[in-house]
């Protein structure tokens, strides 16, 4: 592409600000996000050809890597419209949201921004019609969720997004079929109040999403389960109880509380199974997967699975991008092997460092307190008799004589019997039955073997 024509001014033609006042500033604001990460000296505009400058800074947060993919902000939304101004062609949705290098989906202020522009550009293009700006606000509504998952939203994203939702069904109507995502956002928000009444909006937000659903099965599972699950903190607690409670993250909700983890599971096999292994979508919802995996004490397929999925993300969608980033904290969490001590008043956890053979014991550091401050812990050797495993923990039987078929079997230690000293292990290799093994016949496995090919 030859290089755009400039005015007096010497800004590009066809960029321009789109919003002013408060918008303006919001805007200029997400463009020093969008920028915060400075491009090569060698990089250019693929648009235009022209370089990074401090008025108008090059910006990338997609898939591509070195040089590649680098472009102005205002040459993108310059791009976009003249693409859609071609023919008469539906409105793109993934044309405003995908990269036209690597073909992967715009991330964090970079895609809020440029779903801004789009439902600017359905504004202007059909005035008075509110309803051809429905696919915009769903953009932003989106990207806002989006950034909220990946811990990037301020309060002012998040009350984008709430304004984007309910405008989303001041128009389409609170139980059409283009207001579910509103509805599931406004739940969500709710929920997070931690307040009985939030609660109970919570509930009528999700009725009103399966009534939206349809025929989607995913959707009516989802709505199903939170329905019940926010039914169940809201009977028979203390309203003190649901503020402390409501707004807990899965991470520390029971394990597999109304099937969530099964609902998990069947959506990330349908993005394989629709989109590839490979997918934006497959990736994100394996990252979701394998966290409630570790959660639900499943820790050898939790480990597994992330390990697999930062192997794919990394070559999929760049060591930047931030579904890398969340599955490597994901898997360094899942990776880390957790105990406790028996008789000792439980203040936190201990990270469990090593075996020492000739000693019978394990290292320890610890106690873990959140926040958690590391140049306080103290390290420590415990005798494996002393040691209670957290619930998940990788471990492979050894020295078993009446099952020896077990020996050198990895499973999950799952909850222990006090009176028999006891764990019972979940194998890997699901032929084998759930057994009850004695702690001094288990070891922690601190790196997984290679998997066994059936």
């Amino acid at each position: 592409m030859g290089k755009k024509s400039k005015n007096k001014s010497g800004k590009r033609k066809g960029g321009g600000k789109i919003f002013s006042g408060d918008s303006a500033k919001r805007n200029e604001r997400d463009n020093d996000n969008a920028a915060s990460v400075k491009a090569p000296a060698s990089a250019s505009c693929w648009l235009c050809l022209e370089e990074d400058s401090p008025d108008e800074p090059l910006i990338r947060d997609c898939s591509c890597r070195a040089d590649s993919g680098w472009a102005h902000l205002n040459c993108l939304v310059s791009y976009y419209k003249h693409e859609c101004d071609q023919g008469d062609k539906p409105f793109d949705v993934y044309l405003w949201q995908k990269c036209n290098c690597c073909k992967q989906k715009h991330a964090n202020h970079i895609l809020l921004r440029l779903s801004r522009e789009a439902k600017s550009y359905l504004t202007e293009k059909y005035p008075g019609r509110e309803e051809k700006t429905l696919a915009g606000l769903h953009m932003i509504l989106d990207a806002v969720m989006l950034m909220q998952h990946a811990g990037n939203a301020d309060k002012e994203i998040a009350d984008e997004g709430m304004a984007a939702a309910k405008q989303i069904i001041s128009i389409a109507g609170d139980r059409r079929p283009a207001s579910q995502l509103a509805q599931m956002f406004l739940a969500a928000a709710e929920e997070s109040k931690g307040t009985r009444d939030g609660l109970k909006l919570a509930i009528s937000h999700w009725e009103n999403v399966k009534i939206c659903a349809g025929q989607d099965a995913y959707a009516q599972k989802t709505s199903d389960m939170k329905i019940a699950e926010l039914k169940h903190e809201l009977g028979g607690e203390s309203k003190d109880n649901v503020h402390a409670n409501a707004g807990k993250s899965m991470k520390s909700r029971a394990p597999n509380r109304f099937g969530q983890l099964d609902m998990l599971e069947e959506k990330y096999h349908d993005s394989v199974r629709k989109q590839g292994a490979d997918s934006f979508d497959a990736i994100g919802d394996a990252n979701v997967l394998g966290m409630n995996l570790f959660v639900n004490e499943r820790g050898v397929e939790a480990q597994r699975l992330l390990n697999d999925n930062l192997c794919r993300s990394r070559r999929v969608l760049g060591p930047a991008h931030q579904f890398t980033l969340e599955a490597e904290k994901l898997l360094k969490q899942a990776r880390q092997r957790l105990a406790g001590i028996i008789g000792e008043k439980l203040t936190g956890s201990y990270h469990v460092l090593e075996y020492n053979e000739d000693a019978r014991a394990y290292t320890l550091k610890g106690p873990i307190l959140d926040p958690r401050k590391e140049e306080e812990e103290d390290t420590r050797s415990v005798p494996m008799k002393d040691l209670l495993l957290l619930p998940g923990c990788p471990v492979i039987c050894e020295g078993l004589k009446n099952a020896s078929h077990l020996n050198g079997k990895l499973g999950s230690a799952k909850r222990y019997d006090h009176l028999t000293t006891r764990y019972q292990v979940n194998f890997e290799d699901e032929t084998l039955k759930p057994v009850f093994v004695k702690k001094e016949n288990l070891r922690v496995a601190f790196d997984l073997p290679p998997q066994e090919v059936r």
